[in-house]
């Protein structure tokens, strides 16, 4: 056999090998979307998925139809250069509860080694994430306050006497990380603006995102 035509060979190969690669990419992404259509339709949700256009991220969007209003989204990138879409964030919003007097930001404490693999967020980590909910001045603020066990609890002004940091603590330590380290920790706000919940990483997958909007949704409920 010439050397050209192994080199066609190959080529063929090669064409061939990454036309798979997209079909099996893009049948992944139809059944991903179909999956969230279908936890839409199950839970009486809406789904919006806005394509990612100019240089804007893709964002898929699950909103509450009735009773107390949120939304809860997933912002994906461009992709990455195996052509993989990657996950920037997912966040959980909602008008109420809101603390009109105060922030308050809680997140999950130190976890033993092998106990689902959490770490504490250091306050380099916390500041960083909390500064895309509130503003810099009012995270200079945040102190640090006496927590129930699983919980760090840090705040403008003392909120013992305006949550029930216990039931909270029931929750948040019930949540079950689906990513190692301080991306799958959730971090709580609640301040003037309401209530949120974010996660330094996304989900591809509609029952993840279930699990993520019911321990919102429930920590709603004990608070």
């Amino acid at each position: 056999m010439s050397a050209g035509l192994v080199l066609v060979y190959v080529f063929v190969i090669s064409v061939l090998s990454g036309a798979l690669v997209f079909l099996w990419l893009k049948q992944q992404q139809i059944a991903q979307r179909e999956a969230f259509q279908s936890l839409a339709a199950r839970r009486g949700w809406a789904l919006t998925v806005t394509e990612q256009k100019l240089g804007k991220p893709a964002i898929l969007r699950l909103t509450s139809r009735s009773g107390t209003g949120w939304h809860a989204e997933t912002r994906l990138d461009a992709g990455d250069q195996n052509g993989q879409a990657r996950i920037l964030a997912t966040e959980f919003y909602a008008a109420y509860p809101q603390w009109p007097d105060g922030s308050l930001v809680l997140t999950l404490a130190t976890q033993d080694e092998g106990d689902r693999g959490s770490q504490d967020l250091s306050e380099p980590d916390l500041v960083k994430r909390v500064s895309q909910f509130i503003p810099d001045g009012i995270v200079a603020q945040l102190q640090s306050f006496v927590a129930p066990s699983g919980l760090t609890v840090r705040a403008t002004v003392d909120p013992l006497f305006r949550f029930d940091l216990p039931e909270i603590a029931k929750t948040t330590t019930s949540w079950q990380p689906q990513r190692r380290g301080t991306d799958g920790q959730p971090v709580i706000l609640i301040g003037a603006e309401g209530f949120r919940v974010r996660l330094g990483h996304g989900m591809r997958r509609a029952d993840e995102m279930e699990k993520f909007i019911d321990f919102a949704l429930e920590i709603i409920r004990v608070m």
